[in-house]
């Protein structure tokens, strides 16, 4: 309206009518309308913009007079109406203006006041307040969640928000519920972000191929596709990106991009037009300043290609100390400062925390910049740990609990060194000397002992606290001990002879905190009194204090130049103090309940805290910034240290967990895009109906295509189905993609999803198989059960129980109908599926069976165990029929190629022995693993043999000549498992650290799963290659899909 369509005409002319004639007068549609009200919808129909009315305010104003005209009267006042109109029209505006604050903020607040209840102003103004740092983080997601029973889609800004603010565990499950509804560009690019901040930029990558695929007009899609091409080396790919980004329109972030890509392929000649235009459009950018100073200074160990450009030290140092005055929390433009400052012959400036005059968004592009992963989980702990630290040379930590002793570890390996027993109680915190000589530790049972390490010998035992010592620390020379207790008091000691100096008191309760200087001449300590101390140590001497603070501290951390103060406790937040002033810095929120733990990095740069909250949070110091909030302990978060070397920090909590992170300042930022800020009145209601008939036409059309042979075409429209809302994981589309793919080859893994977890053993799964016709799943655990379950479906269907312990070994009969299974209660037992009963066991090992296979064509079995042996059994009647000697110690690993004529063992001796079969005959010997090999599969054509050991190595070897034919990136921690895929192309290999590392044959990785909370145990593939089955310490057996990139025959 108020144009009519006949039912014949074509659409196009209608849009013809609408563009080119003047509208009809709407008296020929209602004879009754006045001539007054006419002229106004005359005037809100033009076709020119200009002679329409400029507001709803004319348009209000025009029918007021109208109005009174006619009837002689004012218009009445429908109150509610004209205000909910008059926020929807301010919400709206405050869209239009982001980039003027001030003017947002106006424009919402006026929405608010004209309708409170406006949801949508609402979730902008939390939106928008946190991008511009009016609030944080808490408060915003506060309040997108207040209206977000009544508007759907502030579930699509709490995960943005989420993951903007570092809550990647937070926003990892809520992206996984709103990708379960549907699929979009905008999700699939945030998905993205989450994944290459985690370093897994290969599975990074496919999220930010579908989210430009989607939505290939959106600037950041391109960009951040490009830039994780960047991270993994393929900078000439990631080029045509970045112009496309900047075509679209991008930020002058996009242009830096360019410029570094550019002077990467060497080619810092076209660099310099692009770093100037980008300064021009962002001349208060950090980003954009110190990528002209390096560019300026040819720092190409900073930015490749750099060295390249003409050298202009001094245009060099400008744009240097702009970038550091605005951001300080900068890290690489300070680094790059005070080089070009030694360039110059110049003194490099103090480093000092100061205020930053870069707005919120700046800030958060840099935190983008990060990268944090977990290294490592150790366990160990048999009861909750209370602390925990690092020697400065990183060879040994030291944790310490509930439990009475302390442990030692190797941080490399993951393993336990040694347990320090000797106290009588819980130990409270611990403290190591800077030569790592030296371990001190407080404890409940009120006394502080003087360690030798790393083997532990008591040099000291310190009585004198009345009750708990809840605190100490060493001075890095080792020269001064500091402790504090629940007796209110502060004590300094001299270690090396043990002897007392000095009771410090003063604090009115517990003294929960203490901190020493470098040299060892001022302690500082902090109570639940409020208070915090600063003690002259030589004299004993009160300097200053701080009392009637605002929360009970529990944590403290002090600079290396003995400058910065950092305190945490019952309130929430952390405080940073300048302790030659007196003054709070600045205030680190985030957190949502007390903080038990804080630490600083040795340089300043990075602070690390962990509380009540369950998270461990990272900081950057000089911003105030929260890079990362790390969700990975499922109790409170007890202790947390910053490592020496500033790139490292270790984090313990009630779960009786130790975990040892990584961060890493990358080369260029993401960039997240605008939040999804929502206009008022709008509807974006997706049609479910709509897309379900979009679904069932094609398919249709894809059967079609099948019936025709056009395979190709067939499997195009099935990637256009599988992109439509909630349509990723739709069994139906799987099944035709991979009926359409059948005579073609995998090429690539675009997704791994978890399809089933099957729960009931309570306790470790160990092993997992599959049927040969990939219909049924067996599991085997410490609890010496063996469960069959539906693949398909995850339904349980059987328990077979027998065994008297753990089953360290499943494997399906050809037939499918029947499992053996070997255990350590000695016994390797032969099952029939059907009746759920034993047929046989076999007995004659020595020591506890760590592996049963069974041949493929031959009534045999292979059996290894903890005494070394290596037997072949006669299946049929159970006796044995060969013993291959010749390891040395406990044989961990046994694999058989499915020709049946070639075995291969491993085991605690490192070596992987290989045997003719069924003759047992000695073959070949493979050395190359350090440590003891816990994982041996043969590939299906019997060629290659692989091997995964706690040495953390996966090497690939050719079992004709025993040369190695590759060596796989080395695992984070011991390789458990590993398998081949049908066909050979691609393995598996499962990880200690939770993780499934998915490869190429030829070692190039796919991508990485965290598959389990614990390590795992187990990895097996489907016989179709369609799923991938897990094992796992946290007591779960899952099930995943796979979703292959497939290579159709050239004229298929």
């Amino acid at each position: 309206l108020p144009y009519k369509r006949h039912a014949r005409s074509p659409l196009a002319s209608l849009k013809a009518r609408v563009l080119c004639e003047d509208p009809p007068d709407a008296r020929l549609f209602r004879p009754e309308i006045p001539e007054l009200l006419a002229r106004i919808l005359d005037r809100c129909l033009r076709r020119e913009p200009d002679e329409r009315p400029q507001s709803v305010a004319v348009v209000a104003e025009s029918l007021e007079e109208a109005f009174s005209s006619l009837a002689g009267r004012a218009s009445p006042q429908p109150v509610f109406a004209t205000g909910h109109f008059a926020a929807e029209n301010r919400n709206n505006s405050a869209l239009l203006a982001l980039d003027r604050a001030d003017e947002a903020r106006e424009n919402l607040e006026d929405a608010l006041r004209a309708d409170p209840d406006l949801p949508e102003a609402h979730l902008n103004r939390a939106l928008l307040g946190w991008l511009h740092g009016d609030s944080g983080a808490p408060k915003a997601l506060e309040a997108i969640r207040q209206v977000a029973p009544v508007l759907p889609a502030a579930r699509r800004a709490e995960a943005w928000l989420l993951l903007a603010a570092g809550e990647e565990k937070a926003a990892d499950e809520l992206l996984t519920s709103l990708e379960a509804e549907e699929r979009s560009g905008w999700l699939q690019n945030l998905r993205g972000i989450l994944l290459l901040q985690e370093g897994s930029a290969r599975q990074a990558l496919t999220a930010f191929e579908r989210a430009v695929a989607d939505e290939p007009t959106r600037w950041e899609f391109h960009h951040n596709l490009a830039i994780c091409l960047s991270r993994i080396g393929e900078k000439e790919a990631a080029l045509p990106h970045l112009e496309k980004a900047l075509s679209l329109g991008g930020h002058p972030v996009v242009r830096v991009a360019l410029a570094v890509t550019l002077a990467a392929l060497g080619r810092a000649g076209e660099a310099r037009p692009h770093l100037e235009a980008a300064l021009e459009r962002a001349p208060d950018s950090a980003w954009v300043r110190y990528a002209l100073g390096a560019y300026h200074a040819s720092m190409g160990l900073r930015i490749p290609g750099f060295d390249a450009a003409p050298t202009d030290l001094e245009a060099a140092q400008v744009h240097l100390e702009a970038a550091v005055s605005r951001t300080p929390g900068f890290f690489r433009a300070r680094e790059a400062l005070a080089e070009c400052r030694r360039r110059r012959g110049l003194e490099a400036e103090p480093s000092r925390i100061c205020s930053s005059s870069a707005t919120a968004p700046e800030l958060r592009e840099l935190a983008s910049l990060w990268t944090v992963r977990l290294v490592r989980m150790l366990s160990g702990h048999d009861e909750a740990i209370n602390a925990l630290t690092m020697s400065y040379d990183g060879r040994y930590i030291v944790s310490a609990g509930h439990e009475d002793s302390i442990l030692v570890w190797d941080p490399l390996q993951g393993e336990v060194r040694s347990r320090l027993r000797g106290h009588a109680g819980p130990v409270r915190s611990v403290s190591v000397s800077a030569d790592g000589s030296t371990l001190a530790s407080a404890s409940d049972d009120g006394t502080v002992r003087l360690w030798g390490l790393p083997s532990g010998p008591t040099l000291h035992v310190l009585k004198g606290h009345e009750g708990s010592v809840t605190a100490v620390a060493l001075s890095p020379a080792g020269g001064v001990l500091l402790t504090g207790g629940d007796d209110r008091t502060v004590r300094v000691w001299e270690p090396r002879s043990g002897d007392l100096r000095h009771v410090l008191s003063g604090h009115h309760s517990r003294v929960s905190a203490v901190a020493l200087s470098f040299d060892g001449e001022i302690g500082i300590s902090a109570g639940v009194d409020r208070s915090v101390r600063v003690w002259e140590l030589v004299t004993g001497g009160l300097l200053f204090e701080w009392e009637d603070l605002e929360e009970e501290l529990y944590g403290l951390a002090l600079s290396s130049d003995s400058r910065y103060l950092l305190t945490g406790g019952a309130g929430r937040v952390l405080r940073l103090w300048d302790l030659e002033t007196g003054e709070c810095l600045r205030t680190l929120e985030g957190h949502t309940n007390e903080i038990r733990a804080v630490s600083l990095s040795p340089d300043g740069r990075f602070a690390l805290s962990g509380g009540w909250d369950q998270t461990v949070r990272l900081w950057n110091v000089a911003t105030g910034e929260c890079i990362r909030t790390l969700s990975a302990h499922s109790h409170q978060v007890t202790a947390v240290h910053a490592c020496a070397d500033g790139r490292f920090g270790l984090s313990g909590s009630l779960d009786r967990s130790l975990r040892w992170w990584e961060w890493k300042e990358e080369l260029l930022p993401l960039a997240p895009g605008l939040p999804p800020l929502l206009l008022a009145g709008a509807d974006r209601v997706y049609r479910q109906e709509a897309a379900n008939h979009l679904v069932r036409d094609t398919l249709g059309k894809v059967r079609a295509e099948l019936e025709a042979g056009r395979r190709r075409e067939a499997l195009a429209l099935l990637r256009r189905a599988q992109g439509l809302p909630g349509r990723q994981r739709d069994p139906e589309i799987l099944d035709l993609l991979e009926e359409c793919a059948r005579p073609g080859r995998r090429v690539g893994l675009l997704d791994v999803w978890l399809r089933s977890e099957l729960e009931g053993h309570g306790n470790w799964v160990l092993k997992v198989a599959w049927s040969p016709d990939g219909q049924l799943l067996a599991t085997g655990g410490l609890d010496g059960r063996i469960g069959v379950w539906n693949a398909l479906t995850g339904e349980h269907l059987d328990w077979l129980e027998g065994h008297g312990r753990e089953v360290t070994s499943l494997d399906f009969d050809p037939d499918g109908e029947h499992l053996l299974s070997a255990s350590y209660d000695r016994t390797l037992r032969y099952w029939s599926l059907e009746r759920g009963e034993e047929v046989r066991a076999l007995r004659g090992h020595a020591a506890e069976i760590t592996c049963g296979i069974l041949s493929r064509h031959l009534p045999m079995v292979i059996s290894s165990s903890l005494d070394g042996n290596v037997r072949v059994w006669n299946l049929q009647n159970g006796e044995g029929l060969l013993e291959l000697p010749g390891h040395e110690g406990a044989v961990y690993a046994v694999a058989l190629c499915l020709t049946d004529r070639m075995a291969a063992t491993a085991g605690r001796d490192r070596r992987i022995q290989l045997w003719e079969i069924p003759s047992g005959r000695r073959g070949l010997e493979l050395c190359g693993h350090t440590g003891p090999v816990q994982a041996l599969a043969f590939n299906p054509q019997g060629t290659a043999l692989l091997s995964g050991g706690e040495d953390r190595r996966a090497i690939l070897w050719d079992v004709a000549s025993g040369e190695e034919i590759l060596r796989l990136p080395d695992h984070e921690a011991a390789v458990r498992s590993v398998h081949f895929l049908a066909g050979g192309d691609f393995l598996a290999t499962a990880v200690d650290d939770g993780r499934i590392h998915f490869w190429h044959a030829d070692g190039r990785p796919l991508q990485v799963l965290e598959a389990h909370q614990r390590p795992v145990r187990w990895v097996r593939f489907s016989p179709d290659g369609r799923l991938v089955a897990s094992a796992g310490q946290d007591g779960l057996a899952r099930i995943w899909e796979l979703d292959w990139e497939w290579e159709l025959p050239v004229g298929d």
